[in-house]
């Protein structure tokens, strides 16, 4: 998001929910700059796309996998 507002609610959310999530700021001078909420570190794709899924499904956010 365009907003580190949303950007910080949704990560306190995730947090709170017992989300490994950090907040990643844009790069200086990035235009449009995007404030993005990254979750966790995992050993292998497998377990990202269930944390993934679950994130979808129970959160309705929109996720991608890095990576």
């Amino acid at each position: 998001t365009r907003d580190r507002d949303i950007a910080s609610s949704v990560l306190k959310k995730l947090i709170g929910k017992g989300y490994p999530a950090f907040l990643v700021n844009p790069p200086s001078g990035a235009s449009p700059a995007y404030f993005k909420v990254h979750v966790g570190r995992y050993a292998d794709r497998g377990e990202a796309e269930k944390i993934s899924t679950r994130i979808k499904k129970e959160e309705q956010f929109q996720s991608w996998i890095t990576r």
